[in-house]
């Protein structure tokens, strides 16, 4: 990520992570499970929700900020079947 300037603001949320039991996992932001990051290790699931909200956050109105956004996961690991 690159290094916040005086127009960037970096925003930290709550994010989900469910593990299948095929190995795969889904990421998605606890306000929002619409749209959810399918990957095969948690890494990158939460790098490709991270991506996608940086993306849809930097055209949302901020002060005449740009809006970059940091999902962290709060809480524990979610197994979805077991």
């Amino acid at each position: 990520m690159a290094t916040p300037d005086a127009t960037t603001l970096t925003l930290h949320s709550l994010a989900v992570v469910e593990r299948f039991p095929n190995g795969d996992f889904l990421a998605y932001a606890a306000m929002d499970p619409e749209h959810a990051a399918h990957a095969g290790d948690e890494e990158s699931a939460l790098e490709e929700l991270r991506l996608f909200l940086s993306e849809s956050l930097s055209f949302a109105p901020a002060h005449g900020r740009r809006v970059g956004h940091d999902p962290r996961v709060c809480g524990r690991r979610h197994d979805a079947h077991g």
